[in-house]
Protein backbone atom coordinates (compact mmCIF):
# COMPACT_ATOMS: atom_id res chain seq x y z
CA UNK A 1 0.00 0.00 0.00
CA UNK A 2 3.13 1.98 -0.29
CA UNK A 3 3.57 2.84 -3.91
CA UNK A 4 3.06 5.54 -5.66
CA UNK A 5 -0.84 6.12 -7.28
CA UNK A 6 -1.68 8.45 -9.47
CA UNK A 7 -5.48 8.72 -10.15
CA UNK A 8 -6.81 10.68 -13.33
CA UNK A 9 -10.00 12.29 -13.01
CA UNK A 10 -12.37 14.44 -15.19
CA UNK A 11 -13.80 15.94 -12.29
CA UNK A 12 -12.16 18.79 -10.85
CA UNK A 13 -14.49 19.00 -8.29
CA UNK A 14 -14.05 15.42 -6.94
CA UNK A 15 -10.31 16.21 -7.01
CA UNK A 16 -10.32 19.70 -5.13
CA UNK A 17 -12.58 18.36 -2.59
CA UNK A 18 -9.73 15.54 -1.77
CA UNK A 19 -6.57 17.86 -2.38
CA UNK A 20 -8.14 21.22 -0.76
CA UNK A 21 -11.72 21.94 0.56
CA UNK A 22 -11.35 18.79 2.90
CA UNK A 23 -8.91 21.00 5.30
CA UNK A 24 -11.08 23.53 5.80
CA UNK A 25 -14.38 21.57 5.79
CA UNK A 26 -12.98 19.12 8.76
CA UNK A 27 -12.20 22.98 10.29
CA UNK A 28 -15.61 23.73 10.23
CA UNK A 29 -16.88 20.88 11.02
CA UNK A 30 -18.18 19.78 7.76
CA UNK A 31 -19.69 22.86 6.53
CA UNK A 32 -18.72 25.03 3.56
CA UNK A 33 -17.35 28.63 3.84
CA UNK A 34 -21.41 29.37 3.29
CA UNK A 35 -22.49 27.28 6.59
CA UNK A 36 -23.95 24.18 4.50
CA UNK A 37 -23.56 20.58 5.17
CA UNK A 38 -20.52 19.53 2.75
CA UNK A 39 -22.12 17.42 -0.04
CA UNK A 40 -20.78 13.79 -0.51
CA UNK A 41 -18.92 14.03 2.90
CA UNK A 42 -19.47 10.26 3.03
CA UNK A 43 -17.56 9.53 0.22
CA UNK A 44 -15.18 12.40 0.40
CA UNK A 45 -14.21 10.86 4.30
CA UNK A 46 -14.01 7.36 2.70
CA UNK A 47 -11.94 8.32 0.19
CA UNK A 48 -9.89 10.40 3.02
CA UNK A 49 -9.55 7.96 5.45
CA UNK A 50 -7.82 5.17 2.46
CA UNK A 51 -5.66 8.09 1.37
CA UNK A 52 -4.18 9.00 4.85
CA UNK A 53 -3.57 5.30 5.38
CA UNK A 54 -1.79 5.35 2.53
CA UNK A 55 0.40 7.95 3.83
CA UNK A 56 1.11 6.77 7.22
CA UNK A 57 2.28 3.65 5.04
CA UNK A 58 5.04 5.89 3.43
CA UNK A 59 2.73 6.03 -0.09
CA UNK A 60 1.97 8.37 -1.90
CA UNK A 61 -1.36 9.72 -3.94
CA UNK A 62 -1.11 11.94 -6.53
CA UNK A 63 -3.70 13.15 -8.89
CA UNK A 64 -4.43 15.05 -12.65
CA UNK A 65 -7.11 16.41 -13.92
CA UNK A 66 -7.97 15.11 -17.89
CA UNK A 67 -10.22 16.43 -20.35
CA UNK A 68 -13.68 14.48 -19.93
CA UNK A 69 -15.85 13.32 -23.06
CA UNK A 70 -13.03 13.51 -25.73
CA UNK A 71 -11.73 10.14 -26.90
CA UNK A 72 -9.60 9.63 -23.84
CA UNK A 73 -9.71 5.65 -23.79
CA UNK A 74 -9.02 5.56 -19.99
CA UNK A 75 -11.49 8.13 -19.02
CA UNK A 76 -14.16 6.73 -21.33
CA UNK A 77 -14.16 3.42 -19.52
CA UNK A 78 -14.05 4.82 -16.51
CA UNK A 79 -17.11 6.93 -17.68
CA UNK A 80 -18.99 3.54 -18.84
CA UNK A 81 -17.97 1.41 -15.47
CA UNK A 82 -19.58 4.47 -13.03
CA UNK A 83 -22.43 4.53 -15.43
CA UNK A 84 -23.02 0.66 -15.00
CA UNK A 85 -22.18 0.98 -11.31
CA UNK A 86 -24.80 3.19 -10.38
CA UNK A 87 -27.29 1.26 -12.13
CA UNK A 88 -26.87 -1.98 -9.78
CA UNK A 89 -28.95 -1.99 -6.87
CA UNK A 90 -25.91 -2.29 -4.20
CA UNK A 91 -25.31 -5.68 -3.81
CA UNK A 92 -24.25 -6.01 -7.37
CA UNK A 93 -27.55 -6.81 -9.39
CA UNK A 94 -29.32 -4.87 -11.80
Amino acid sequence: MNRPVLIHSDSKYAISCLTQWFQKWRANNWKTAGGKEVENRDIVEKVLKVIEKRVERGGKTRFQWVNGHTGNVGNEAADQLANEGARLDGVGRR
